[in-house]
C-alpha cells in the first residue's frame, strides 16, 4: 500500500507514520510538508492509494490538493484531519473523509476512525502481533525509553538489545543503521505509549544527565538524520536557528576555539563535530572580514550543518582533495555517493533557500578548489561564491586539524601549509581572516 502524508507538524506526522506502519505492516509512506509539494509529487508519481493531509498550513491548505485533484479527475482516497471544537464539524468538501485531532480528542478513537476508512479494509492483518515495528530513525529523538527494544532476527525470532529505561547513544543506533536495519521493535503492549510519545514529547527529548555539549551534538545528529529522512521542515529550521544563534554568539570570543577543539577531541562523532566547528569558524571569519550581518553567518551555519548529510559513513566524509586516492578502497556505489554528495546535499536543503538564499550553492561548491581542480564542476576562484570561499577555507582547516586530533598547537603549521593554496582572489582574504581567528585563540 502506498500513502502520501502532507503535514508540516513533524511530531504528529511521525505519530501517524508509526501507527500506519504498525497497523498495516507492508506500507510505503512518502512525506511532504506543503500542499503544493504534494501536488507536484503526485503529478510526477501518481501511484498512491491514499493521501492523508492536515487541513490548514501556514502557506496553503488541503483545499489546494482537493481542488487540483477535482479539476484533473484523479481517483484517490483523500483523508483530511484538523483541529476543531467538540461542537463543530470539520469543514471539508463532500467525498473527503474528515477526522478530528483536537487535543481533547481521544487518540485511540482517532486511530479507530482512521483505520475504519474503506481504503484500509483489505490491508489490515487478521492476526495480533506480539511485537510492533518502529522506525529506527524515531529513536534518534530520545536517549532512553521506558520499555525494552528488540531486534528481529527471523519471522518469529526477536532478541532484546536494550533494557527498559537503559540509556543509549548515537553509536547504539549507528550500529544497526550501518547494517541497513530500518526498524527496531517493541512489545505490542508498549506500542501505544511509544506512538503517543512521538507526538506529545518535544521533537528532541534528552534527559538532564547529558552535558550541554553532549545535547548540542545529539541535536545536530538528529537534525542531520531528519533532513536526510524528510528534508528541511519548519521545526528543523527553528531548531537549527536556535543552535546557530548560540554558536554565532560564542564565535565572538575567539578564545572559545581551544575549548571547542578539546570537546571535539573527546567526542568522536565526526559529522556532528565537523558541522559545529565549521559553523563556529565561519562565523568568526565573517567577523574578521567585516561581514557582520547575521544573515551571512546563518547561511554558512546551515551549510555547515547539512553539507555532508548523505555521507553517514565518516570514513567517506573525512576524505578531502589531499586524500582522494582513499576513495579507491570503497565500493563503486560509495565512490559515486561521495562524488555526487555536494549536489545531492544541496538538493535536500532547497526548501531552506526561500529564507536563506545561497545555502544550496555553498553546499554544492564546498569541494571546489581555487585553481579549478575540485568537484563537482571544476570551478575556479573567479566562479566561486564569496561565502563559498569562506566555507572552503574553513572546511580545509577543519579537515587538517581533525587529522592532527584537534591539537591547536599544530594550528600555525597548518596555516602555513594552507597559505600558498589560498592566494587567489577572495580566497586570500578568507585565509587572512582564518589566520586571525586561530592566532587569537592561541594567544
Amino acid at each position: 500500500m502506498r500513502i502520501l502524508i502532507v503535514d508540516d507538524n513533524d511530531r504528529f506526522r511521525q505519530f501517524l507514520i508509526a501507527k500506519l506502519e504498525e497497523k498495516i505492516g507492508e506500507v510505503d509512506i512518502i512525506e511532504v510538508t506543503k500542499p503544493n509539494l504534494a501536488i507536484v509529487l503526485y503529478e510526477s508519481d501518481p501511484y498512491f492509494e491514499v493521501i492523508l493531509s492536515r487541513l490548514e498550513f501556514p502557506s496553503g491548505s488541503f483545499m489546494q490538493i482537493h481542488q487540483h485533484f477535482k479539476e484533473e479527475g484523479h481517483q484517490v482516497h483523500l483523508i483530511a484531519y484538523g483541529e476543531n471544537s467538540p461542537q463543530e464539524e470539520l469543514a471539508v468538501p463532500s467525498g473527503v473523509a474528515a477526522i478530528s485531532l483536537d487535543e481533547a480528542h481521544n487518540f485511540k478513537e482517532f486511530s479507530k476512525e482512521l483505520f475504519s476508512h474503506p481504503a484500509f479494509a483489505s490491508h489490515l492483518p487478521l492476526e495480533v502481533k506480539e511485537y510492533s515495528q518502529v522506525r529506527l530513525f524515531f529513536f534518534w529523538r530520545f536517549n532512553q525509553v521506558d520499555f525494552p527494544i528488540y531486534l528481529r532476527l527471523g519471522e518469529e525470532k526477536f532478541v532484546k538489545i536494550l533494557n527498559a529505561g537503559e540509556k543509549y547513544g548515537p553509536r547504539f543506533l549507528e550500529k544497526y543503521q550501518d547494517k541497513n536495519q530500518k526498524y527496531l521493535y517493541v512489545e505490542k503492549k508498549h506500542f501505544e505509549e511509544l506512538a503517543l510519545s512521538l507526538y506529545k514529547k518535544p521533537l528532541v527529548d534528552f534527559d538532564k544527565s547529558l552535558t550541554e555539549e553532549e545535547r548540542k551534538i545529539r541535536r545536530t545528529q538528529f537534525m542531520q538524520q531528519m533532513v536526510l529522512s524528510v528534508g528541511v521542515t519548519p521545526e528543523v529550521i527553528e531548531m537549527a536557528e536556535d543552535d546557530l544563534a548560540k554558536i554565532i554568539a560564542e564565535a565572538k570570543n575567539k578564545k572559545t576555539l581551544s575549548k571547542l577543539l578539546l570537546i571535539l577531541e573527546k567526542s568522536g562523532s565526526y559529522n556532528a563535530d565537523h558541522a559545529n566547528l565549521l559553523a563556529y569558524l565561519t562565523a568568526a571569519m565573517c567577523d574578521e572580514l567585516g561581514w557582520s550581518t547575521r544573515r551571512s553567518k546563518e547561511k554558512l551555519g546551515f551549510a555547515s550543518l547539512f553539507h555532508d548529510i548523505t555521507l553517514p559513513d565518516s570514513r567517506l566524509a573525512i576524505i578531502n582533495y589531499r586524500s582522494m586516492r582513499a576513495i579507491d578502497k570503497f565500493h563503486r556505489q560509495n565512490q559515486e555517493r561521495y562524488k555526487s554528495h555536494p549536489l545531492n546535499c544541496a538538493e535536500l536543503v532547497k526548501e531552506i533557500t526561500a529564507k536563506y538564499p545561497q545555502v544550496d550553492t555553498i553546499i554544492s561548491q564546498h569541494h571546489e578548489r581555487p585553481d579549478g581542480t575540485g568537484f563537482p564542476h571544476g570551478k575556479d576562484y573567479n566562479q566561486i561564491l564569496p561565502l563559498s570561499c569562506v566555507f572552503i577555507v574553513a572546511h580545509d582547516f577543519v579537515s587538517r586539524v581533525y587529522e592532527r586530533h584537534f591539537n591547536l598547537d599544530d594550528a600555525i603549521e597548518i596555516l602555513e601549509e594552507m597559505k600558498g593554496e589560498y592566494s587567489l582572489g577572495q580566497f586570500n582574504r578568507c585565509m587572512q581572516a582564518l589566520t586571525k581567528v586561530v592566532t587569537a585563540a592561541k594567544n
